[in-house]
């Protein structure tokens, strides 16, 4: 049986987040509900990347371009999206919310649910099927983070090369940190060939910041993964290179790999909901 913080219940609005949370999952092994609603249009479905299809075994090649995009699942804009435009209406966001309800319900009491299978709403003429879907073979969005070392202290205040110094301490002097986003250093306009440098995660950047402020064209981001030793960024926080607050960050050299879970923002994220001294001798999931 589950427990509330085993499940993940996602109402997202773009493929970029279901990406996101889709790898998270796998990387933590639990299960997640995902809700996806467009105009009078929506489906629920159930992802458990452990034991059968994930979120992007669904993707199809056109999703991915959407991706690229960076738009909403009616192809607004994140400017779009902040002036108050919705993709879908309060009826059928209802209904899906509702399913994925008692998805989780069903869940937590050991009941069958729609793994690997989506619920599809058709709005418009009040009409509901359920769908299947297959695993794919090659899908990189499968495998779970082992071993996890926890790193108390470290945060967005943390230095990259402090970090990196860990790593490999623990990997070898060969090793490298892997992040789990694209994080961005800079935007080069070709027509005007210059570069602003620009420290963020790619997904913080709107689509009009995007454009050079000389010619109005978009620009090429420049962005990377990984840190090394040669890099000119480890006097960088973590937090400035655009590194999630209570992230888990990966460490290689080779093919040995580990894997690290930043706990010096945790508390700060969590809030009102950060474990209490009496609950420290518990498991905190």
């Amino acid at each position: 049986l589950y427990r509330w913080a085993d499940i993940i219940l996602g109402g997202l609005d773009n493929r970029e987040a279901r990406v996101a949370v889709n790898r998270a999952a796998a990387r933590v092994g639990k299960p997640w509900i995902d809700g996806a609603i467009e105009r009078l249009q929506g489906v629920a479905r159930v992802f458990d990347p452990a034991t059968g299809p994930c979120y992007e075994c669904t993707m199809s090649e056109v999703d991915w371009k959407l991706l690229e995009a960076r738009r909403s699942c009616a192809l607004l804009t994140r400017d779009e999206m902040e002036q108050g435009k919705v993709p879908t209406t309060p009826t059928t966001s209802s209904v899906i919310a509702g399913i994925q309800a008692q998805e989780a319900v069903k869940l937590l009491h050991g009941l069958p649910v729609l793994r690997g299978q989506g619920f599809v709403f058709d709005g418009e003429h009040h009409q509901s099927y359920t769908v299947s879907y297959s695993r794919r073979d090659d899908c990189p969005s499968h495998d779970r983070d082992e071993p996890v070392v926890e790193l108390p202290g470290y945060g967005a205040a943390t230095r990259a090369g402090d970090l990196l110094e860990r790593v490999r301490g623990d990997l070898g002097a060969e090793a490298v940190v892997e992040f789990n986003q694209d994080l961005l250093r800079g935007l080069h306009c070709p027509r005007c060939n210059q570069t602003e440098p620009r420290l963020a995660s790619l997904g913080k950047v709107k689509e009009s910041q995007a454009r050079c402020p000389t010619c109005g064209e978009p620009r090429a981001p420049e962005m990377y993964h990984t840190l090394d030793a040669g890099s000119d960024l480890l006097d960088r926080t973590l937090g400035e290179l655009g590194v999630p607050a209570w992230d888990v960050v990966g460490g290689r050299s080779g093919m040995q790999v580990a894997y690290y879970e930043l706990l010096g923002d945790r508390d700060g994220v969590l809030g009102e909901l950060a474990p209490t001294q009496a609950a420290e001798g518990l498991e905190f999931v």
